[in-house]
C-alpha cells in the first residue's frame, strides 16, 4: 500500500501453506477507499526457467467486509 492505515490492526489468524511459509491476515477499521489501494510489486522469473524476469503486484485486491 501507499499509505499506513489509522487504527489499530486486528490479527485474524494465521495459516501454514504446504511449502511451509506462513500466512498472517489482518483487518482495521477506518475510512479507506479501497479504489485506491495500490500494492508494492516483486519480481520474479516467469514463465520458469524462461530467463525473463516479470514484476508482479504483492496484492491484488483490497475489499471491505461488512
Amino acid at each position: 500500500m501507499d499509505r499506513q492505515p489509522k487504527g489499530a490492526l486486528l490479527t485474524l489468524g494465521q495459516l501454514r501453506q504446504r511449502g511451509g511459509k506462513l500466512i498472517t491476515a489482518f483487518a482495521f477499521e477506518a475510512d479507506f477507499d479501497t479504489a485506491t489501494l495500490r500494492s508494492n510489486l516483486f519480481e520474479m522469473e516467469w514463465p520458469p526457467r524462461s530467463g525473463r524476469i516479470q514484476s508482479f503486484a504483492e496484492v491484488d485486491r483490497g475489499e471491505w467486509l461488512f
